[in-house]
């Protein structure tokens, strides 16, 4: 909430959210050394899902893809990564995956692309598309909405916690 306050006119501003504590995020030798894990919990109208990913240095070290369908409450597996085995299961189990899956690609990402007509697969990206504000840093237009300071000092720093945090 903090950095939304931080953007918008501070006279239209909650008294409340201008109050919440700034706690600067430390990063560790530890921390920088684990893979950064993203747990998405969404609903769309047909399923609740639950997406995790977690990357290190642009590479999938897990993922997976849970469902809970709204109309029966059924749950179900659709698919768990690793960095050794690729397990399509339920509905996901007759799709065919390329031997040669890149470890950077995830694999929603490939199913996307290869399986972007089946109703489970298009309710997610779907999901992802309209719900989801994606930051290309290659488009000009986009990057005018990330605020950087023109000191190189904090710039560089800025962009080098971003690329280890694999964003």
């Amino acid at each position: 909430l903090r950095p939304l306050c931080a953007t918008c006119d501070k006279v239209n501003c909650d008294y409340k959210v201008r109050k919440i504590p700034v706690e600067p995020f430390a990063f560790s030798e530890q921390a920088k050394d684990r893979p950064t894990e993203f747990e998405l919990f969404f609903r769309t109208k047909k399923a609740e899902y639950r997406y995790i990913l977690h990357v290190k240095e642009e590479v999938v070290i897990y993922e997976s893809l849970d469902r809970v369908k709204m109309d029966t409450g059924r749950r179900s597996a659709l698919f768990r990564r690793n960095s050794e085995t690729t397990e399509l299961k339920g509905v996901f189990g007759k799709f065919k995956i390329s031997e040669e899956l890149s470890t950077t690609l995830p694999l929603l990402s490939y199913l996307g692309i290869t399986y972007k007509k089946n109703e489970i697969v298009n309710d997610v990206l779907d999901w992802f598309e309209d719900s989801v504000d994606f930051l290309n840093y290659g488009d000009p237009y986009q990057e005018l909405r990330t605020a950087i300071t023109k000191s190189k000092e904090i710039k560089s720093l800025v962009l080098n916690i971003i690329k280890e945090m694999d964003l």
